[in-house]
């Protein structure tokens, strides 16, 4: 036990007495010196735009269904990382939007949602 670092005597130093104070060791390696930085996000593709966050709310079953056609979709893509749910409602709003455009009240999107 001899080898043990001898401690500060705090009680000694709060009671009036006056504390030893160890000596700190000195360092046997040196500490390493890294940034913390974020992960650098590759550039957009040169033909695609710029995209924003936009928030909605969809019920259970909706996240369902999306969750398991994002993983179908996956198993049919040669590129899977191409493959991301933003896409997916993209695309789907894409397409619901333009047959609304085409058809009107008589679109998929109108009759869904009991626009006569």
């Amino acid at each position: 036990m001899a080898d043990r670092e001898q401690l500060p005597d705090i009680m000694s130093g709060l009671l009036g007495g006056k504390a030893k104070q160890a000596e700190a060791p000195e360092p046997t390696s040196k500490p390493a010196r890294q940034t913390a930085r974020k992960p650098v996000k590759p550039p957009p593709p040169p033909d695609s735009e710029e995209k924003i966050k936009a928030t909605f709310y969809l019920s259970q079953e909706t996240v369902d269904l999306l969750e398991d056609g994002w993983l179908k979709l996956r198993r049919l893509a040669t590129d899977r990382a191409s493959v991301s749910k933003s896409a997916i409602v993209e695309a789907a709003l894409e397409i619901t939007l333009e047959d609304l455009a085409k058809y009107g009240e008589q679109s998929e999107l109108a009759s869904k949602l009991a626009y006569p």
